[in-house]
């Protein structure tokens, strides 16, 4: 910044404190430190100034340094951090010499010269000499007499020292300070990738001797994003809901894989014969994580909380035939519908409803606590840690520890080859914990298909340019015959064909086209082709009346992340090809449920999580409140989708309801009023003595799964006749 000379001597100056570095300003040369004091008995700040002779006012540059003093300890046994910035810096100031030659050959140097490249008064300058010396950086010889040169040769190289500190630190846990040094000017190029590898080697899962940390097993990863509020009667996204599913218990837990809902919080539970009124009894000796224990009045505030219009749950529609929640004891409930409800296990199932503490502080739905077999210990803008829960009701997990550092600069480097960021549920989330190059035996992979999809909304609720059934047939076109995985890349996988992988039919890129409209042709690769190589299709034709003459623009919004900005830009470039202009606007996620944002868009390009209950997903789909897909609706059609809704609950049959429910779906999609896309390829790449690692329904890996198993027995030992599996799943 510029400043006048005057300023400098009457504000900067006395505001920093004076010190024995200050000098008298005296603007008598064309650059100078003109100043330096310490505010701080560990802080060293000086100003550099630039400037012509003459000139009234000056180009001016605080800066601020650690210093090294002997009044605080620092002589020859300076913190080696501060030590390594200074060493650096001498180190890049005499390689910018164009004589120089080899580093490690003496030169001939002043220590005013030294103390000007650190920006030090000469006497820190002998002190900082004297430190790097002892540690073997530097070869010094002073010297002795007036017109005898002292002889400096630099032996180390900066980035073998900066890396050997960064593994200690690494090794000590310090994650955010080696990242830090990324962020340096320091490095090399090839020193950053050597700190990248080893931050990479940093991650994974981890297994300690318990005598260099209080934990045994560590889950450690990076992640693209903070996770926002783990309250469950608000959360919607994906990797909120796994975290939530961590954190809480439900009274009922649903067990994909035999189709039935177990207990939870609730050991036993019981209905009459309408399923108007159930009764559940409660689990004893449940403790929350701050060891407050979890009471019946718990389970009531959680159930009356969802459906309280105060709290703006997005599910609070959902249970709005919940009429009422009664006491019997102090460990059982009954709950009264309005009418038959035979999906309630699904209700009180749903992540939704996990069970929370009635007493909550401020701040609760950021640092929550719950039941489940995770507490969250510690949380701050670049640290998430989860810890096992010592109380959990049933058996302990037996990982202790997982952290998820927000690093959006490491993220991006290692897992963003393709530059893109944030495919949430796409797999990446576990292949930063892919083998080190010294491992010696291969990593083990699990891989799986997202069982939710990537979606596109047509807005029907908003009169305007998709009342014309052309424009929606070629938007349809191109977004079910895109090859996802081949032209847009990453994880991108299979064309979906349902919201849930299970209840959909064989993926097709073939579906109805709107009623009294002709097929057209959509090119390979979506956008690569001009617009005249498709004049001859009627759609296109200006001169037969086609949708071409109107030049229609459409306006598409979607947020950040999850490989929205990419699928958004292709899509832009695919419709140019058929004269549709396509504008892009990114939000907040949170903002997709303001009435107001949704209503200025035409389409609205999103991500469907799935939950383990198929059934909870595709109420939440088409019943929630904040759902998008309702909110796009056209009003005769929501009141026929409510209709057909209400009538569900009646059917006794789980089957016959999903049927019903796919059946609303189809007609959905059959009508135009959603696309659905592709789906994620998701993979989880682990060491061999990691057991239970499963890919969840959320695209996650379920920590309280995870254990370590030893090395393989010695050849020599008695090996057992069979491995039998008697390990009870943790519920």
């Amino acid at each position: 910044m510029a400043v006048t000379h005057a300023r400098i001597r009457t504000c900067l100056l006395p505001s920093i404190g004076a010190g024995e570095a200050d000098r008298p300003f005296e603007p008598s040369e064309d650059n100078a430190i003109i100043s330096g004091g310490f505010p701080s008995p560990d802080l060293f700040l000086f100003i550099y100034c630039s400037w012509k002779k003459g000139n009234k006012k000056c180009n001016l540059r605080i800066l601020r340094f650690p210093l090294l003093r002997k009044d605080t300890g620092m002589d020859g046994g300076a913190p080696i951090m501060q030590l390594l910035e200074h060493y650096v810096r001498l180190y890049s100031s005499l390689k910018r010499n164009p004589f120089r030659g080899d580093m490690q050959e003496p030169t001939i140097v002043t220590v005013p010269s030294i103390a000007a490249s650190l920006y030090c008064t000469e006497r820190n300058a002998k002190l900082l000499i004297k430190a790097m010396r002892q540690h073997g950086w530097i070869a010094w010889s002073p010297g002795r007499g007036r017109g005898n040169h002292s002889h400096l040769a630099l032996l180390a190289d900066p980035d073998e020292l900066l890396l050997k500190q960064a593994v200690g630190m690494l090794g000590e846990g310090r994650i955010q300070e080696t990242v830090e040094l990324l962020n340096t000017e320091w490095l090399s190029e090839r020193g950053r990738e050597q700190l990248h590898q080893a931050l990479r080697q940093s991650f994974g899962y981890l297994r300690t001797n318990g005598k260099s940390a209080p934990y045994n097993h560590l889950l450690r990863f990076p992640s693209y994003r903070q996770p926002g509020l783990f309250d469950p009667a608000l959360t919607t996204r994906r990797t909120e809901l796994h975290f939530v599913r961590q954190l809480f218990n439900t009274l009922v837990e649903y067990d994909s894989e035999r189709d039935l809902f177990l207990p939870g919080l609730a050991h036993h539970w019981e209905t009459d014969r309408k399923a108007q009124c159930w009764r559940f009894y409660l689990q004893k000796h449940v403790r929350f994580h701050n060891e407050a224990p979890c009471t019946v009045y718990d389970v009531l505030y959680s159930l009356e909380r969802l459906r309280d219009p105060s709290v703006m749950s997005p599910y609070r529609l959902l249970y709005r035939e919940v009429q009422q929640v009664k006491l019997i004891d102090e460990y059982s409930i009954d709950i009264k519908l309005s009418s038959g409800q035979w999906h309630l296990p699904a209700l009180l199932g749903a992540a939704a409803a996990s069970i929370v503490p009635r007493e909550q502080p401020a701040g609760w739905s950021r640092v929550p606590t719950g039941t489940g077999p995770f507490r969250l210990s510690h949380r701050d803008e670049r640290l998430l840690v989860l810890e096992a829960n010592p109380f959990y009701f049933r058996r302990a997990a037996n990982v202790d520890r997982i952290e998820m550092w927000y690093l959006p600069e490491v993220y991006e480097q290692q897992f963003n080859r393709s530059n893109e960021i944030g495919q949430e549920g796409g797999g990446i989330n576990f292949h930063h914990y892919g083998a080190a190059m010294q491992d010696p035996e291969p990593w083990e992979l699990t891989v799986s298909t997202d069982r939710g999809c990537k979606y596109v909304l047509l807005n029907r609720a908003r009169k305007g340019v998709l009342e014309q059934p052309e424009l929606r047939n070629i938007v349809n076109k191109v977004i079910r015959e895109c090859d996802a995985g081949g032209i847009l890349g990453g994880n991108r996988g299979e064309l979906a064909n349902g919201f849930i992988r299970e209840l959909s039919a064989p993926a097709s890129a073939s579906v109805p086209l709107a009623k009294g409209t002709s097929d057209l042709q959509v090119p390979s690769d979506g956008a690569a082709e001009s617009a005249e190589r498709y004049s001859a299709d009627p759609l296109l034709n200006s001169h037969s009346g086609g949708i071409m003459a109107s030049q229609p623009s459409l306006k598409l919004v979607t947020y950040a992340g999850a490989g929205h900005e990419r699928d958004a830009a292709w899509l832009q470039q695919a419709l140019s090809s058929y004269g549709i202009a396509l504008s892009i606007r990114l939000v907040a996620y949170e903002a997709l449920a303001e009435p107001d944002v949704v209503a200025q868009a035409d389409l609205l390009l999103l991500e469907q999580p799935v939950d383990a209950d198929a059934e909870w997903t595709m109420r939440a789909i088409l019943g929630s409140g904040h759902s998008p897909v309702r909110s796009c609706l056209p009003p005769e059609r929501l009141l026929e989708l409510d209709r057909r809704l209400a009538e569900l609950p009646n059917e006794p049959s789980r089957d016959a309801r999903l049927q019903r429910l796919v059946q609303l779906e189809r007609e959905l999609l059959d009508d135009q009023m959603v696309i659905l896309w592709y789906r994620w390829r998701q993979s989880a790449s682990f060491p061999p003595e990691l057991r239970g690692v499963s890919i969840s329904s959320l695209g996650w890996v379920d920590y309280k799964q995870l254990w370590f198993a030893h090395d393989g027995m010695d050849e020599n030992d008695n090996q057992p006749a069979a491995t039998e599996e008697v390990d009870e799943k943790l519920y």
